[in-house]
């Protein structure tokens, strides 16, 4: 009798979540209130002090079933310079406005001729969602689940990833002004939000100092289009880095798009070199909350993980990259994983470590720091054992 009444109540409780849930008008967030802290010499804000996400903040009813994920993180303060698209490297022009049905994003230009992308920390999945469920609380409950993301993630990656001898790009956190008019008719959608300043690697490789020698550099598609010559090779050792790198930081959203390739003539044949882009997803914190915790189990969407001192499940890691996985790697030797992941795991020392998370803003140093520091050192000495998993999966092909 007892554990019926149990029953009864849980499916109740569960029932009126659902309820609250679905049933609620959407309503998109307010943005946060920006303090300016420093002024530059013509009276024009310089930094200013704003929270990256604090509407993300729950009761501790809400996060039981929704979780806390990086909530406090989302809603602590953070400092952050101003950008001025006409002073910024030079001077910035806005040549494309776009991102996917989450990101406000653009693609800047600077004299020279290099690009920029300016992609928006926080996000909006609503479109993802039918018009009809928009206008429920459904569009809550996908929505609040960003806050499984790390608004500030990316800026510990370029540390860890220059150490390791892997191509990247150097995300900078920067603001806009409401209504800045140097945006345009994007002012409006714009102002008031937190972005990531980072490289946007295309066009001419001779702009980009970090690429010398290159002579292209091609999207994943198009590199795909190549791969029948006999003269193009993928540079697989160094994309078998990249992807036991991804594993440590927890990145799992390496599906084609966040790739670029840098071509490098090597004799008779051009070799392409793996960029990785868009760091989005490292260090996410998804499974905690009933229900994200029911929404990704192996049966539904296991692939929105938990970054934990345990490297366990790489097979979830490797869910959106199975394709070009398969494709690099099926013809690489088990050694060669095993010895890739264990000079990678010497190479990221406890004091490069150190020094990545030191580059989250202060505030989040103090909320976060220690543990992210601690997983990552946890989850390096597991890389070999990871890798070893990875080759299985590749060989058996049970992606």
């Amino acid at each position: 009798m007892i554990k019926q009444i149990r029953l009864v109540c849980i499916v109740l409780t569960l029932g009126l979540v659902c309820y609250w849930l679905f049933f609620r008008q959407y309503s998109p967030p307010t943005r946060p209130r920006a303090v300016i802290v420093n002024r530059n010499p013509d009276g024009l804000p310089d930094s200013v002090v704003v929270s990256a996400g604090p509407h993300y903040a729950r009761s501790a009813f809400g996060t039981f079933f929704l979780g806390q994920h990086n909530r406090t993180i989302w809603a602590v303060p953070v400092k952050a310079k101003v950008l001025y698209l006409n002073r910024t490297f030079g001077g910035l022009k806005i040549v494309e406005v776009g991102g996917g049905m989450q990101t406000l994003s653009f693609t800047l230009r600077d004299s020279i001729g290099r690009t920029y992308a300016l992609r928006s920390v926080d996000k909006d999945p609503i479109s993802i969602l039918s018009p009809f469920w928009r206008k429920t609380s459904a569009g809550h409950f996908v929505r609040d689940q960003i806050s499984g993301a790390n608004p500030y993630g990316a800026l510990v990656v370029p540390v860890l990833a220059q150490a390791a001898g892997i191509l990247h790009a150097h995300p900078q956190l920067r603001y806009v002004r409401p209504k800045d008019p140097l945006f345009g008719q994007s002012a409006t959608r714009a102002g008031g939000k937190l972005f990531l300043l980072e490289e946007k690697y295309q066009n001419n490789p001779e702009l980009y100092p970090e690429l010398k020698n290159a002579t292209a550099i091609l999207p994943t598609p198009i590199l795909l289009q190549k791969l029948d010559k006999k003269t193009l090779q993928i540079d697989a050792e160094m994309y078998l880095k990249c992807r036991l790198f991804d594993f440590l930081i927890g990145d799992w959203d390496r599906h084609t798009g966040q790739w670029m390739w840098a071509a490098y003539p090597r004799g008779p044949e051009t070799w392409y070199v793996p960029i990785p882009k868009d760091r989005d997803q490292a260090f996410c914190n998804y499974r905690d909350g009933l229900l994200p915790w029911l929404a990704t189990r192996k049966w539904a969407l296991p692939k929105f993980g938990q970054f934990t001192a345990k490297l366990d499940d790489v097979s979830r890691l490797t869910i959106n990259s199975a394709h070009l996985d398969t494709l690099i790697l099926a013809s690489m030797p088990a050694e060669k994983f095993i010895q890739t992941a264990t000079e990678l795991k010497q190479t990221l020392t406890d004091t490069v470590i150190d020094q990545s998370v030191r580059q989250l803003p202060l505030s989040v140093q103090k909320i976060s720091g220690a543990e992210i520091r601690q997983n990552l050192k946890s989850r390096r000495e597991q890389l070999p054992d990871a890798a070893q998993q990875f080759y299985q999966l590749i060989r058996q092909s049970k992606f």
